[in-house]
């Protein structure tokens, strides 16, 4: 730049309007800049510290693996919100495994509501105003087409937001999710591992959709589909980065929060059929939300696995082990770490028990044999949960009220059965709830099909000027395939009042009409 502006001034340019120049291709720069998603982070490799050992350090590589600052949407999630969305202890080695050295403090960054009321309100009277017409934008305009005379308070605030959302959109369209598993515990343990990035995003999410929302009203459907299709796929990307049902589930959440917006624009009546059948397309190119078997499969089982790696080395873990009724259990604890227990085995037992949670999450055929392996796990459960071979010491008295054999009695007549009686401890006292972690996925699935079906009807009634009398007749011209309700693993219930409406319902798990019950499990979209 110094070299072009000297020759101009050369060639007979004044310095005023080499000045002049200079801010603009300085602006340019600055716009190309902060055009660009990383812009304002200076990157490097990512490293894992050498202290982060055993499980800990095998499933972030796992995760890990592939990822640099330019493929993770986690990096610029951190530009969004701030460095500061790690806790002190855990900044650095968060940092160093994202590969990020700094962000510089002029990045675009999101505004949260507090900031925003404390910068644009003159009294307290207004910041508690401004504060409510912002929260109640959030809760009723994410689900409808709305506009800007609806709430301005909170229209404004999204404008505010507009380039911090568009670097979230930006986020959502790389290829992997991956944020460092640590925790600040000594010694640190997956189960309690931070999720802070992901704590913050459905906030953002609800400011995105309620602005694809007002974009719909605003005829920038092709923007308002970029806002939910940004907020389906970083749904998406949290499912299948981070290892933990938490995490799907809060992926499911967003999902929802997604899907109930498509449903509120197909009620609407304000589509086309052309833009319902652009959204479609977009829709149905997404892939699943990763399956609840994946999260049990890696991330639980990740975290079984180093609780037995725990009882090797710490006795804090060790004494939880063993406590129970509040006795003193020290004899115990010493008698464990003196013995030559089977690790392998106790491993291998827990694996096990995983095996069978993993099997069980995965069976996707007829709903008869999902609840006969979810009751063979129930049973099992309940059966160690009866049986006299944990190695901690028994509170039930036998029947002439005899004391439960103790640790060091039960490891020396069978060691090998003990040893894995430590694994199977472990697995069982941290199930999860497998029914309704299929429930959950059941009806994120459900709840896309619906939305699915109910566009193609829109641009079915728009070809036709009628509803189809069934379903099937939407198939192939419109959806490759009609999904199926994953409850009934029939076709949804549809009906429809001559040409002008239409309604699609799903009964739910129990497969009853739910109106009036406090439990209300039915899905429904009422078509205009």
């Amino acid at each position: 730049m110094r070299s072009t502006i000297l020759s101009l001034f050369r060639g007979g340019i004044s310095w005023s309007a080499c000045i002049l120049l200079m801010c603009l291709l300085v602006q340019i720069g600055q716009a190309e800049e902060s055009a660009t998603p990383l812009s304002g982070i200076k990157t490097t490799s990512p490293v894992i510290n050498d202290k982060l050992t055993g499980e800990l350090r095998r499933l972030n590589a796992r995760l890990g693996k592939g990822i640099v600052p330019e493929n993770n949407a986690v990096v610029i999630l951190v530009k969004l919100f701030g460095t500061d969305v790690f806790e002190p202890a855990l900044k650095k080695d968060s940092l160093d495994m994202l590969g990020i050295e700094s962000v510089s403090a002029q990045s675009t960054r999101f505004q949260y509501v507090a900031d925003y009321v404390k910068e644009h309100a003159k009294n307290e009277a207004q910041a508690a105003n401004l504060a409510t017409q912002i929260q109640i934008g959030l809760v009723e305009l994410a689900n409808h087409p709305w506009q800007r005379s609806d709430n301005a308070a909170f229209a404004d605030y999204l404008d505010e937001n507009k380039e911090a959302l568009d670097l979230f959109v930006a986020a959502s369209e790389l290829p992997r999710y991956f944020a460092p598993l640590l925790c600040s515990d000594t010694p640190p343990r997956l189960i309690s591992a931070s999720l802070a990035v992901e704590f913050r995003l459905k906030f953002v999410y609800r400011c995105l959709i309620a602005r694809a929302m007002l974009r719909v009203k605003e005829k920038d459907v092709d923007g308002a589909f970029r806002d939910l299709l940004a907020c389906h796929r970083m749904a998406r990307l949290l499912a299948a980065g981070s290892p933990f049902d938490v995490s799907i589930v809060k992926a499911h959440v967003i999902e929802a929060m997604t899907c109930q917006a498509e449903t509120g624009l197909i009620e609407s009546g304000i589509l086309s059929g052309s833009q319902a059948q652009q959204l479609l397309k977009l829709l149905l190119a997404l892939p699943d939300i990763t399956a609840p078997e994946v999260a049990a499969d890696m991330g639980e089982r990740a975290i079984i696995q180093q609780e037995i790696e725990l009882l090797q080395t710490d006795r804090e873990s060790v004494v939880g082990f063993f406590e129970h009724g509040g006795k003193d259990s020290s004899s115990e604890v010493e008698a464990f770490q003196n013995a030559k227990i089977q690790w392998d085995l106790a491993r291998k037992r827990a694996d096990e028990i995983q095996d069978g949670v993993v099997q069980a999450l995965s069976m996707h055929d007829k709903p008869r044999q999902q609840l006969e392996q979810f009751q063979k796990l129930n049973d099992q459960y309940e059966q160690w949960l009866k049986g006299d071979d944990e190695p901690v010491a028994k509170e039930k008295p036998d029947a002439e009220d005899k004391p439960a054999p103790k640790f060091e009695e039960v490891f020396r007549s069978d060691p090998e059965g003990t040893s894995r009686s430590i694994g199977e401890a472990i697995a069982y006292s941290l199930r999860t709830n497998c029914w309704q972690r299929k429930l959950t996925h059941s009806r994120g699935q459900n709840r896309k099909a619906m939305v699915l079906i109910g566009l193609a009807l829109v641009v079915y009634r728009s070809q036709h000027e009628t509803y189809p009398a069934e379903l099937s007749e939407l198939s192939p011209e419109i959806l490759p395939k009609v999904p199926l309700d994953m409850f009934s693993h029939e076709p949804f219930q549809f009906t429809r009042d001559g040409s002008k409406q239409a309604r699609l319902t799903s009964w739910g798990a129990n497969q009853a009409n739910d109106a009036g019950k406090v439990y209300n499990d039915d899905q429904t979209l009422q078509l205009p």
